[in-house]
């Protein structure tokens, strides 16, 4: 190579030995207009990123409350109340009207009974035949007059959470509330002549349950089968039965006092029967029977030849 400053062969020297010309220099690169530049710089950039966020949440807040106000107009629907015992089962549609079953009808629907008990109920100074069927280890007991399903009682106590869901627990409309007590929760014509629903003091159970069909055991001289609001007798008798303590026999029941009052005593009269031969009679009491209570007679016999018995008088003042 040749220094153009004096013209001498230089060779590869990247100076001029003569003139000490500068010879060579690595060319820089010069960079192309667009191609691998920086993008200019937005001086706005972040300026409107707030009111771009401010109005996402405006418009999601309103989509929510749209939304929210949606789900509140249409009613939540109720959890269902679940039927423990199916009380309409027992009834028969027939000729336009309905009926309660038969001893046979209830027997092709839910087999023999386990145990049959005949007995009389005691209304006054007459006394009516009633045969009943016992199942479920005498938990259930399905009482007859006249060959007719009058009454279903229920020994298994049962949870509830309102008193006005109760009839939904049969599958019973809610009918009238003729009594709501602590001791009971009585409804009349509520598919059936009434559900009788009778407290303990466990709170939200029921111990025991009657199913009345007919109003046989409110007036059995002339049983109907739908309720008419007539008077219950301030003093009921809802039920007998018999039971061993050791070696004595004694006749049981239950009493309600259906009344506004407190009865300072109450006194149930029984008479005792060999068949048809009266062979002697007992008697138990009890003092302040309140409002809406039910007692539990226990009424000791000590005649070994009494086979039945019957309740004849129920006092009280």
């Amino acid at each position: 190579m040749f220094c153009p400053r004096c013209g001498n062969n230089t060779g590869t020297d990247r100076f001029c030995s003569k003139c000490g010309y500068h010879m060579w220099e690595p060319q820089m690169q010069q960079p192309v207009p667009g191609n691998f530049q920086k993008p200019p710089q937005n001086k706005n950039k972040g300026k409107f990123l707030p009111f771009v966020i401010l109005a996402l949440i405006i418009f999601w807040g309103g989509v929510g409350f749209i939304l929210f106000n949606d789900n509140n107009g249409e009613e939540e629907p109720e959890n269902p109340v679940e039927v423990v015992f199916d009380a309409r089962q027992f009834l028969v549609e027939e000729d336009g009207n309905v009926r309660p079953m038969t001893s046979e009808e209830v027997i092709t629907k839910i087999g023999e009974p386990e145990e049959v008990e005949e007995w009389s109920y005691a209304f006054g100074a007459s006394e009516y035949p009633v045969t009943d069927f016992y199942y479920n280890d005498s938990n259930y007991s399905y009482c007859f007059y006249n060959d007719q399903l009058a009454r279903i009682r229920i020994w298994v106590p049962t949870n509830y959470t309102e008193k006005s869901k109760i009839p939904e627990l049969y599958n019973l409309d809610s009918g009238t509330v003729v009594s709501d007590t602590p001791a009971e929760y009585r409804v009349e014509d509520c598919g059936v002549h009434d559900l009788w629903c009778m407290f303990g003091d466990t709170e939200g159970t029921i111990d025991y349950t009657y199913i009345s069909y007919t109003n046989f055991f409110d007036n059995p001289h002339d049983p109907v089968t739908e309720g008419d609001g007539m008077q219950l007798p301030d003093l009921q008798v809802l039920d007998t039965d018999s039971t061993v303590d050791g070696y004595v026999r004694y006749a049981t029941g239950h009493i309600v006092n259906n009344s506004s009052k407190t009865y300072s005593y109450v006194q149930v009269e029984i008479n005792l029967y060999n068949g048809e031969t009266l062979v002697g009679s007992t008697l138990d009491n009890v003092n302040n029977l309140s409002p809406g209570a039910v007692w539990e007679f226990k009424a000791p016999i000590f005649e070994d030849s009494a086979n039945r018995f019957a309740v004849v008088n129920v006092t009280g003042w």
